[in-house]
């Protein structure tokens, strides 16, 4: 979908967004996942023991290597990543080539990218440094993380657990590094989500449409179809407030809107998926 070529302005909420499908290429299995690198350029395909990078207009292979569990987290540097290749042992990736690298204490279960490295063992989240000389980040979190994600300034992040949201505060300084929970709230069966402003967030559970900012108010609006997943904000002319969910089938995108305390409204376009994504 080419955003810039959407007007937010141009279509009414519940509108279909026409969508037209380019195939790219093909895989010889289903992967396991599909992440785009932090400035979109490169789409990391995640199978099972192994993981294939590839550019994202062109989709030529850039690289490929070994992981295990299909675990494999994006970093914020140009050709930054991290995979896990033994239950404790991770290597980090720079510009594309081996860095480093790292091991833990702990059996990693789940693998996340973002200012700095998340692992996930039993339920204890734990933070890394993606610079070798320093690996550990001084903070642990108490919280069985399925899934994290960073704001765009990269001073806030979102932990979903399996029966609450966090919103953490993230306060790197000079000889230091502290994380401190600024809002939690009780929600079970969060698909997926994003940061839609610095200090707000979308979520997609229980097949409604959620919001929850800084303060821990939460709205909830719309019954959105089961297979539906947040992807990123779109900013497009003068509406920043702008979502894209995840695409599928012919239908196209639908827009829906979420009214938040004010009164004004979040439009989102909604991407139907016919299995889970």
């Amino acid at each position: 979908i080419k955003l810039n070529k959407l007007a937010p302005d141009q279509f009414t909420d519940g509108s279909i967004v026409p969508v037209e499908p380019t195939r790219l290429s093909t895989e010889d299995s289903a992967p396991c996942s599909l992440q785009h690198g932090p400035n979109g350029q490169f789409v990391a395909i995640v199978f099972e023991h192994e993981f294939h990078i590839r550019t994202a207009l062109a989709w030529r292979l850039k690289t490929f290597g070994r992981t295990i569990n299909s675990q494999f987290a994006w970093g914020r540097q140009p050709g930054q990543y991290a995979v896990v290749v033994t239950p404790t042992l991770i290597e980090i990736f720079n510009k594309f080539k081996l860095h480093t690298t790292l091991q833990t204490d702990f059996p990693v279960v789940a693998l996340f990218g973002g200012p700095v490295l998340g692992c996930c063992g039993d339920e204890l989240i734990t933070f890394y440094s993606w610079d070798k000389s320093n690996h550990k980040v001084p903070e642990q979190i108490s919280a069985d993380a399925t899934q994290v994600h960073w704001n765009k300034p990269s001073d806030m992040c979102c932990l979903i657990c399996s029966e609450y949201v966090f919103l953490v505060k993230y306060m790197p300084t000079e000889h230091s590094t502290a994380f401190s929970v600024v809002a939690e709230f009780p929600q079970r069966n969060v698909r997926h989500g994003c940061w839609c402003t610095d200090d707000e967030f979308i979520f997609h559970a229980d097949q409604q449409l959620g919001k929850a900012d800084l303060s821990g108010t939460v709205v909830t609006s719309h019954g959105l179809p089961r297979f539906s997943q947040v992807v990123g904000p779109m900013q497009a002319g003068q509406c920043s407030n702008v979502l894209v969910l995840v695409v599928g089938g012919p239908q196209g995108a639908r827009g829906v809107g979420l009214p938040v305390p004010d009164g004004s409204v979040i439009t989102t376009l909604l991407l139907i998926t016919r299995g889970s994504f």
